[in-house]
């Protein structure tokens, strides 16, 4: 994967958020699926154009389940459309990936700010140090070091932007703030409590608290207890969901502490 490609599609997030909002406010306007891909498709960028063909597909069949295989959506996409239409309320799952997309988009900005200097590090790299071979070998060998450096830099050096943007995207506080979004949403959907902890288990992705909530069992235990004897989430956190449960605005409050974790404010 070479940089252009990396920075693309890192860049999708930034088109993918808009998407789904604008699909929300259509599919909570009651209009039919088809004519909404057809409003979507006519400012859609290449990575929506994978989307919107894979749904074009399923109206096709009369059926909006995707399946994992589905063509552009990525696990957590499909996991929130399914459960959006399989609990009528897709318009709020779509707005919880367009809530998802823009906060990767944050990461990414600053992924492009972490990296920037040292993208320009490596390439001054390839010229620099090798400059005293113009004097004794001959100014060709030291272009075509330069070039070779380069063109390495180039082709390979995406892996390592993605590699670090899945890096920041699994920290600690992005990807709580992930779970917790996306838990406050699957509430509000209507879904059963269990249900909704599996459910945003998948916005927490790739993660190491991904990995932990996938052997979660609530048991109808309170969610800030649950949340507590995992030992990952501050208690600043843990006490905003407790008074949400005690108050019955358990969403609003995961909203908070969502907000809380990722930029330190509520």
């Amino acid at each position: 994967m070479n940089l252009i490609q990396a920075f693309q599609r890192m860049r999708a997030c930034r088109t993918l958020a808009p998407f789904y909002r604008q699909w929300a406010v259509l599919e909570g306007s009651g209009m039919p699926l088809a004519d909404s891909l057809d409003t979507l498709a006519s400012s859609a960028s290449p990575a929506e154009e994978e989307r919107l063909a894979c749904l074009r597909d399923a109206v096709a069949r009369g059926s909006m389940v995707l399946d994992g295989m589905s063509l552009g959506f990525t696990e957590v996409e499909v996991a929130f459309i399914n459960t959006g239409v399989t609990s009528g309320n897709l318009d709020r799952c779509l707005l919880a990936l367009a809530d998802l997309f823009e906060t990767d988009w944050r990461a990414v900005q600053q992924v492009v700010r972490k990296m920037t200097y040292p993208l320009f590090v490596a390439f001054a790299a390839c010229w620099v140090p090798t400059l005293p071979m113009a004097f004794f070998v001959g100014p060709w060998a030291w272009v075509c070091t330069g070039l070779i450096g380069t063109l390495m830099l180039f082709v390979f050096g995406g892996y390592g932007v993605v590699w670090y943007f899945k890096y920041l995207r699994g920290k600690p506080k992005y990807a709580q703030a992930r779970f917790l979004a996306a838990m406050a949403t699957a509430l509000d959907a209507g879904i059963d409590y269990e249900a909704s902890v599996a459910l945003a288990s998948h916005a927490a992705a790739p993660s190491p608290l991904a990995l932990q909530l996938k052997y979660l069992k609530p048991q109808g235990r309170p969610f800030a207890e649950v949340l507590s004897v995992m030992g990952v989430f501050d208690e600043a956190t843990i006490s905003m969901i407790e008074t949400g449960e005690q108050s019955g605005t358990l969403p609003m409050s995961l909203r908070a502490a969502a907000r809380y974790m990722e930029n330190g404010t509520i």
